[in-house]
């Protein structure tokens, strides 16, 4: 009976062994859409999860091309607060307050808590909504394009509040002021002061202008205010918590008052430039190509990572373009919900580089624009009414998609417009020209805000926000280049110093071999380019890389790889050999295991045999 209890335990080691695999994607049935730009994959998949347990997913994906913009918003309510609502609601909300776009589709974002997001939410326009993450999460800035520019673990701000005051027709901003502190009374000429929640009962009557504050956000000693309707009083100052008052003894920014200008009142994030947009995010889960273990992920919790929920997640591919992903769950035989490594898996399956959670969970929606109407196209596991969050993450359209050329150096910036009818503003005085290359010199004194605006549709195609401490000229960045060599792979590491965050592209060519990759952000200071193959003897690299303001720069790295020499290649495993996941085994290891077991098993089997017989 002992024999005959090894021999079936046999096939039992050997199944766990064999069937342990790690992480596997087949889909089942797709189904494509496009709208104006925006491409919808609806897709039905088995997925199979780090012990090849299989289960089955709805899957939604957004892709967008070169003509749809990407943004984040939050909706305020009447008293000008944040108030959660779903992401239809706060779609539509966007399409009422900028007329200019068109919301095509989106999906939620942050954790929220009660009307506000848990993490860093910088919206449209700049908008500071909350400055800060909570110590668990991160959060990421993107352009307008939604291009991934770098992530943030905590942001920084001016010691200082600044007016930054938009056209009434245009929305452009015009001009960007330091304020003196809030409610201080003695301005001087060239100055402006704020006043809000403030009594001024022993004051005499001042020229001051009263706004109404559509949108505001108070976090501590954070306050951001978005106002309009400026009207001109010679009152005592009074303000309330929808009301606040300017007085201003800048003969611009009095004009631009005078002419009904709105205008957004926050501390200047020093590391975010001027129509960057932020939002947090829980975790990153694929990392420069790879999933990363449940270890690693950080994010909420390990149990939280590990456990099968909806998903909601953002990812930037090969060429850094947003890609948008939610995970339908908690609808059993139709929708099982993932893991972070499975939800991973999608997105490395379809094309991410480097891929975050969102928020989950019962707030997982995602919407497209269908005649005219913003439709929920998933089956998010919250209904009647849809969860309420604090932002989403929206792919809009402008009315006019043209694009400007900027060229920045030390002393001007130079403009290529797409035509001549154009019209280029300088601190809100239009600029005459008559070609398409606009040259404007910089000016060591002030903040320059440069806005081109097409007038027959009032559309801002254009911003551009040079603070007066920028004026000095850009520091160029200085690069450091080595590699490693890892398993199979060669890892090209590219440090660099870079204070004027003036790094936006960098591209990575093995000549030798000729493999094209994306030096892609570690952190600040260190982009890394990963190679899959290792050529004997000479390796030739070119780095290419831009810049902001337009530079173009190339640099050069060789290196001999000697067979001799270099230490020899092995499978990549993981670091901790306690460690249970089995996905980063290569398959080797799988075949010498099994191997190794089967010898094993067979050689106690065979001395048990003799031992009994000798009995």
């Amino acid at each position: 009976m002992k024999k005959i209890w090894i021999l079936l335990l046999i096939p039992f080691v050997f199944g766990f062994t064999f069937f342990s695999t790690g992480l596997d994607y087949v889909v089942l049935d797709e189904v494509i859409s496009q709208v104006d730009g925006v491409t919808h994959q609806r897709i039905q998949a088995n997925l199979y999860n780090d012990n090849q347990t299989k289960s089955i997913q709805e899957i939604s994906i957004l892709k967008k091309d070169e003509t749809i913009e990407t943004t984040v918003w939050s909706y305020f309510g009447p008293d000008g607060t944040l108030i959660n609502k779903d992401i239809l609601t706060i779609a539509q909300d966007f399409e009422t307050k900028h007329p200019e776009y068109e919301v095509l589709a989106g999906i939620n974002g942050d954790y929220f808590t009660t009307n506000q997001t848990i993490n860093s939410n910088i919206i449209f326009g700049s908008k500071v909504v909350n400055p800060q993450n909570h110590s668990k999460y991160l959060s990421i800035e993107m352009d307008l394009n939604g291009t991934f520019i770098n992530s943030h673990k905590q942001l920084t701000f001016s010691n200082t509040f600044y007016a930054y005051i938009y056209d009434k027709n245009t929305n452009a901003l015009f001009d960007v002021v330091e304020l003196l502190p809030i409610n201080t009374r003695t301005v001087n000429d060239g100055q402006t002061s704020i006043f809000y929640n403030y009594s001024s009962i022993n004051n005499t009557a001042t020229n001051h202008y009263s706004l109404d504050i559509l949108e505001k956000s108070i976090i501590g000693q954070h306050q951001m205010f978005y106002a309009t309707n400026p009207t001109l009083l010679n009152t005592k100052i009074e303000t309330s918590i929808q009301k606040l008052s300017i007085i201003t003894k800048n003969d611009n920014v009095i004009n631009l008052l005078d002419n009904g200008a709105a205008i957004k009142i926050q501390k200047r994030p020093t590391q975010i430039e001027e129509t960057h947009t932020v939002v947090g995010v829980d975790s990153k889960i694929i990392d420069n190509g790879t999933i990363k273990l449940f270890s690693e992920i950080g994010g909420q919790s390990e149990s939280n990572n590990t456990a099968r929920h909806p998903r909601t997640g953002i990812g930037f591919d090969q060429n850094n373009n947003p890609i948008l992903f939610t995970v339908d769950g908690r609808n059993p035989g139709i929708s099982d919900g993932v893991n972070l490594r499975e939800f991973a898996k999608i997105m490395a399956e379809n094309g991410i580089l480097n891929g975050f959670n969102l928020d989950g969970g019962g707030s997982t929606q995602v919407f497209i624009k269908k005649d005219g109407v913003h439709q929920m196209v998933n089956k998010p596991s919250d209904t009647s009414p849809y969860r309420r969050v604090s932002n989403a993450i929206l792919f809009i359209k402008p009315k006019d998609n043209s694009k400007v050329i900027e060229n920045i150096t030390s002393e001007h910036i130079e403009l290529t417009l797409p035509s001549t009818n154009y019209e280029v503003y300088l601190n809100g005085t239009k600029i005459n020209h008559t070609t398409p290359k606009v040259e404007i010199n910089l000016n060591p004194y002030k903040n320059q805000v440069i806005s081109v605006i097409n007038p027959l549709n009032h559309t801002p195609i254009y911003q551009k926000l040079i603070y007066l401490s920028e004026i000095k000229g850009p520091t160029m960045p200085v690069f450091s280049i080595s590699h490693e060599i890892k398993g199979t792979k060669i890892e090209l590491l590219i440090e660099f110093l870079d204070p004027d965050f003036l790094i936006s592209k960098m591209n990575a060519t093995n000549t030798t071999t000729n493999e094209l990759r994306v030096a892609l952000v570690q952190y600040m200071g260190l982009r890394k380019a990963t190679f899959d193959t290792i050529n004997t003897g000479k390796n030739d690299f070119i780095i290419d890389y831009e810049l902001k303001n337009g530079y173009k720069g190339q640099l050069t790295y060789s290196y001999t790889h000697n067979d001799d020499i270099e230490e020899p290649v092995v499978p990549d495993i993981p670091s901790n050999p306690d460690n249970n996941d089995s996905t980063n085994l290569s398959p080797a290891f799988y075949i010498l295991t099994i191997s190794t077991t089967t010898i094993l098993l067979a050689g106690i089997i065979t001395l048990m045999v003799i031992i009994r017989r000798k009995k």
